[in-house]
C-alpha cells in the first residue's frame, strides 16, 4: 500500500506539476487520516522537501478541537516538522461578518496559509484533498445542479493569492488506501465528529450514496478521478480560449458559443469583483442580456449576490455596486491650473497645457499608472482665461451650445449612453458663463482651436471607472 500512494502522489504531480523537487511546502494538518497521511507520506517519500504545517483550531467543538490541535502539535514535534497553529472564535467572527460559519472559516483559515507563507517565504500549500473527497463533490454538485467545473472535480491546484498556489497530491488517492496506509504503519489520527453525522448533505453523500454507487462499480472513486481528468482537460481548453478572447464588448461576446460566453462572463466578475458568489442561474441571466438585441439603446441590471450587479449598458457588460446600494458620487468644483488636477474623489485626472507649461511623458506614466485616456480637445486660447476654469460635476439645468442648438446636458449624455455613475462623476470644464467642454461629448461652439495658441486638455479615468 504504500508504494500505492507514493505512485499516485508521483503520478498526480507529474500531470499537473504541484511541486517541484527542494520546494518549501506547508501542509495544512487538520489532524484527521487524510491530512496525517499527506504529511507523512511527503515527509517520506519526498526528503528534499522543506516541510512545515499549520492547524486552525475554529473553537467550534469545544474539548475535542483542543484535543486536535495538541494531537497536531506533537506529531509534527515527533516529525521535526515546524507547526503555526491558529485558534480563534468562527461563530464570533461569522456573526460580526454576517457569513456562514463554513464561508467565515475558510476565510480565516485560507488567510493563515497565506500569513504562514509569507512569514517562512513559501509558495505551496497542500490540502489533503483525495480521490474520495473528488468523487463525494461531484455527486454533491450534479444533485444540485452545476457547471462544467463542478463537474470536473476538487482542482488538482488553484492559486491561493499573488505567488502562493494549493496543491493536492492526494488527488489521486482513495480513503480505502488512506487507511489502510496508516493501518500498516500503526499511526493514529483524530477523527471530527461532525463528519459522523448525516446532517450534513456532503456527510450524506460519503456515508449512503457513495457505498451504493460502489455496488454498482466498485472502483467508482477511481472512474470518477478518471472522468474528472478528462473533463477538467475540456475545461481547461475552454478556459484558456476564453482568457485568450476576454472582451467587455457586447457585440463580440454575442458571436461566441454559450460555452465561451459563459466562462468569459465569469472571469468579468471575478476580474471586476474578487468574489466567488456569482452561480450558473445567474450566469445565464446575463448571458441572456448579452445576446438581446433589443438592449442596444437602454441598460440592462442583472442583480447578483453580495449586492453586485451585471450591467449591460453602453455596447459593454460590467460589474459594479447594485444601483439601489450604490452612494451617488459627491458633487464637486474646483479652480484648475496648468499640470495635472484630480477630482476630489480622484475618479478623474484633467491635465492642461497652455504650450508654455507642458506635463512630461514620464510624470504622466508617473502620476496616472492606474488611470486609461478618456478624451481630449484643443481649446482656443484667445476666446478664455486658462487661469479661471473650473471643473465640476454637473447640476440639473446644465446645457451647452453644440452644433448651433443649445441642447441639455442630460440628453447628451443619454445619447452618449453614459452609466449613471459616469454622468454623475464626469469633470465638466468650465468657463466664468458656463460650460465649454463635455469630455467624451463635444466642445462648446466657438471655442474649438483652429490655430495657435491652444489650451490642450486631456481627462483620464480611473481604469476601474
Amino acid at each position: 500500500m504504500s508504494d500505492i500512494i507514493f505512485e499516485k502522489i508521483k503520478q498526480a504531480n507529474e500531470k499537473y506539476s504541484l511541486f517541484p523537487e527542494r520546494a518549501k511546502i506547508l501542509v495544512a494538518l487538520s489532524g484527521g487520516a487524510d491530512s496525517v497521511t499527506l504529511l507523512l507520506a511527503l515527509k517520506e517519500y519526498f526528503p528534499e522537501l522543506e516541510l512545515f504545517a499549520c492547524h486552525v483550531n475554529h473553537m467550534l467543538r469545544a474539548e475535542e478541537a483542543d484535543r486536535d490541535s495538541l494531537f497536531a502539535k506533537e506529531l509534527c514535534g515527533r516529525l521535526g516538522i515546524p507547526i503555526e497553529i491558529l485558534k480563534t472564535d468562527v461563530a464570533k467572527a461569522a456573526k460580526e461578518k454576517s457569513l456562514s460559519t463554513e464561508l467565515c472559516a475558510r476565510e480565516i483559515r485560507y488567510g493563515f496559509f497565506e500569513k504562514v507563507c509569507k512569514k517562512y517565504g513559501i509558495t505551496l500549500v497542500a490540502t489533503a484533498h483525495t480521490a474520495s473527497d473528488c468523487a463525494e463533490t461531484v455527486l454533491f454538485n450534479l444533485a444540485r445542479g452545476s457547471t462544467l467545473p463542478g463537474l470536473c472535480g476538487i482542482p488538482p491546484k488553484r492559486n491561493l493569492c499573488d505567488g502562493i498556489e494549493i496543491i493536492r497530491p492526494l488527488i489521486f488517492v482513495s480513503r480505502d488506501e488512506i487507511e489502510e496506509y496508516l493501518n500498516e504503519r500503526n499511526e493514529k489520527y483524530v477523527t471530527d465528529s461532525t463528519n459522523l453525522s448525516d446532517g450534513y448533505t456532503r456527510n450524506f453523500v460519503r456515508h449512503n450514496v457513495v457505498p451504493l454507487m460502489k455496488k454498482v462499480n466498485p472502483s467508482f472513486e477511481n472512474t470518477i478521478k478518471n472522468t474528472c481528468v478528462s473533463l477538467r482537460s475540456a475545461y481547461d481548453f475552454i478556459d484558456k480560449y476564453a482568457k485568450d478572447n476576454l472582451t467587455d464588448d457586447v457585440e463580440r461576446l454575442k458571436d461566441f458559443d454559450d460555452c465561451i460566453l459563459n466562462q468569459i462572463i465569469v472571469k468579468l466578475y471575478k476580474k471586476s469583483t474578487n468574489s466567488s458568489l456569482i452561480e450558473n442561474v445567474h450566469v445565464e441571466k446575463i448571458a441572456s442580456a448579452v445576446k438581446d438585441g433589443n438592449l442596444s439603446k437602454q441598460t440592462c441590471e442583472i442583480c447578483l449576490p453580495g449586492k453586485i450587479s451585471a450591467f449591460v449598458s453602453g455596447g459593454k457588460l460590467y460589474f459594479d455596486k447594485t444601483v439601489r446600494d450604490k452612494e451617488k458620487p459627491a458633487p464637486y468644483c474646483e479652480k484648475l491650473s496648468c499640470g495635472i488636477n484630480f477630482t476630489e474623489n480622484k475618479r478623474f485626472a484633467v491635465v492642461l497645457s497652455d504650450g508654455k507649461n507642458v506635463v512630461s511623458d514620464a510624470e504622466l506614466v508617473k502620476a496616472l499608472e492606474n488611470y486609461k485616456l478618456f478624451d481630449s480637445a484643443d481649446l482656443n486660447l484667445q476666446k478664455i482665461d486658462a487661469g479661471a476654469l473650473i471643473m465640476r460635476s454637473r447640476l440639473p439645468g446644465d446645457s451647452i451650445r453644440t452644433c448651433k442648438m443649445t441642447k441639455r446636458l442630460k440628453s447628451l449624455l443619454s445619447e452618449k449612453e453614459f452609466t449613471q455613475d459616469l454622468r454623475d462623476s464626469l469633470p465638466l470644464i468650465c468657463a466664468e458663463d458656463g460650460i465649454i467642454y463635455v469630455p467624451g461629448v463635444c466642445v462648446r461652439d466657438g471655442y474649438k482651436g483652429k490655430s495657435e495658441p491652444c489650451l490642450n486638455i486631456r481627462v483620464y479615468s480611473l481604469s476601474t471607472l
